[in-house]
């Protein structure tokens, strides 16, 4: 099977046999064989195995499957379980599973994620066209599981890519920003037009590498002031930190760590800046008393 005559398939289906996307779970299908060709031109993807989350009918699959990858795709929608199931009847290198990646409080894909890496010997890919509706609660609980893959291309809406990957200072750097970034690298690697998609969503998508940094995220683990202190600063984004952090800081702490940092805003500060901080409490207060 090529690529180019599975999403004929695909068409097909949507078109003939009364199969639909559900907007309930945000399914918009990439049907551009170029497009899902440059996604899995990212990183080199020979015999590498790839956990692909909402397979949806599998074009991402069928182009996974041409470059070379294992792939253990995951689907909630039965309908297009059972089409997948039909359609790669006995494909060697593919294997289907049917569960909710935010269920179970995650543990289901932890448990696949970790098997990936005892059957491999390293971290398995997360190569995927994430729901827009869970992609950013998905890809921090990717990013801090102790089964976390060693790189995420996902593909996900424009202006969360744009939050995700917004550096010290800007506009749209926000909780996000740094709940990821603390644990990763990340960057934009191409935008994907909403042209591409059937059915076409309101908005247009980014393509995103999260590569996982093993030393921040060992460091960031141990840090029980991290959390604390970006989620309140967060909350009051607008505020100055001496003011968004009062409820959780005694007066005068801001300033013992730097003579200027009570008066700037959470967005202001750099992710080694806000690691720095937490580490600075750390020292100095013993654990956070705050959940």
């Amino acid at each position: 099977m090529t690529l180019e005559s599975h999403l004929r398939c695909i068409v097909a289906a949507l078109r003939l046999q009364g199969m639909r996307a559900r907007r309930g779970l945000s399914q918009h299908f990439l049907l551009h064989a170029s497009t899902l060709r440059r996604i899995c031109s990212v990183v080199p993807l020979k015999d590498r195995t790839v956990v692909e989350i909402g397979t949806g009918p599998g074009s991402l699959t069928a182009a996974l499957l041409e470059a070379g990858a294992r792939v253990i795709g995951v689907e909630i929608d039965r309908q297009w379980l059972e089409f997948m199931e039909s359609s790669f009847s006995g494909y060697p290198g593919l294997r289907l599973l049917g569960f909710d990646v935010m269920g179970n409080e995650g543990k289901d894909l932890e448990a696949v994620l970790k098997g990936c890496r005892e059957e491999d010997g390293r971290r398995p890919l997360v190569i995927s066209n994430l729901p827009y509706r869970v992609a950013s609660p998905l890809i921090v609980r990717l990013v801090r599981s102790p089964a976390a893959p060693e790189r995420c291309i996902v593909m996900i809406q424009r202006e969360v890519a744009e939050r995700m990957c917004a550096a010290a200072g800007g506009r749209t750097r926000g909780l996000l920003t740094l709940l990821v970034g603390v644990r990763a690298k990340v960057r934009s690697v191409f935008r994907v037009s909403r042209a591409q998609f059937r059915p076409a969503p309101r908005v247009d998508s980014s393509v995103i590498d999260i590569v996982r940094v093993e030393e921040w995220s060992a460091r960031a683990d141990r840090l029980t002031w991290l959390d604390p202190l970006l989620k309140r600063a967060f909350s009051g984004r607008r505020k100055m930190l001496r003011k968004s952090l009062a409820a959780l800081l005694r007066p005068g702490d801001l300033e013992a760590f730097h003579p200027e940092i009570a008066t700037l805003r959470a967005e202001a500060l750099s992710t080694e800046q806000w690691l720095a901080l937490a580490e600075h409490f750390e020292q100095r207060r013993g654990r956070c008393p705050c959940p």
